[in-house]
């Protein structure tokens, strides 16, 4: 909706398809595309059952990576009746911060499966917005983590990444309080509260500080598979 110059959420849905890990050898798999563009479908008419007269579609890291990106936002066209645009990193980043932000300064880190967003804003300005090449799918593909010693490995990394990828944004100066987006913030919460992923809602708006995340990556990666899939939350 849009009240007092400023847009405002009329109704939330949301439908996880992982989209990036049916990104195999460079391709979308069948399996991968026809999730999404059932969701797409599925979502469009979820809006225009609200009356939306305008529909938005934005195809992001996992489009933009595969060689048969262009068949895919075909098929998502057909099913929606409108346009997709695949966005750039930047770009991405911005829009995940106007999602996330309530307004005033705020930073924004958007974990996905292909890459990593982090923004900076003051209201609807942008200060600074950069997308990184490290999605949680990604980095597990490029090394499991299945002992602490692997999970320091990534966190170094990351570090690395930000430190050469990031710099416009950190000499910024980086603000203590960020807001977090995406599956990984997601799961994260609930993992925090313990509660069923499906029911994660009760997470939003929940706040975790740095040293309760770091100590989820190294209790995690001491965990064996099958410990990890007893985990309320993950």
């Amino acid at each position: 909706g849009w009240e007092k110059g400023q847009l405002c959420a009329l109704h939330r849905e949301r439908r996880g398809t992982r989209l990036f890990a049916g990104l195999v050898g460079g391709m979308l798999t069948e399996e991968s595309m026809q999730s999404s563009v059932n969701a797409v479908g599925e979502l469009a008419r979820c809006a225009r059952a609200d009356g939306a007269q305008e529909i938005f579609v934005f195809a992001t890291s996992a489009v933009r990576d595969a060689v048969n990106g262009s068949e895919f936002t075909a098929r998502c066209e057909s099913a929606c009746g409108a346009k997709v645009e695949i966005v750039s990193g930047e770009e991405e980043a911005v829009l995940s911060y106007l999602g996330a932000s309530d307004g005033g300064k705020c930073g924004m880190i958007d974990i996905g499966g292909g890459s990593t967003e982090f923004t900076l804003g003051d209201d609807a300005r942008i200060i600074g917005a950069v997308s990184l090449q490290m999605g949680a799918v990604r980095m597990n593909a490029q090394r499991p983590i299945l002992r602490l010693d692997d999970y320091a490995a990534t966190v170094e990394q990351c570090r690395r990444l930000i430190q050469r990828d990031a710099q416009g944004l950190l000499t910024l100066g980086m603000k203590p309080d960020w807001v977090g987006v995406g599956g990984t913030m997601t799961t994260l919460g609930a993992m925090q509260r313990a509660v069923p992923l499906f029911d994660a809602e009760r997470c939003e708006g929940m706040r975790m500080d740095f040293e309760t995340v770091a100590g989820w990556g190294r209790r995690l990666a001491r965990m064996s598979m099958a410990e990890r899939r007893q985990v309320p939350g993950l």
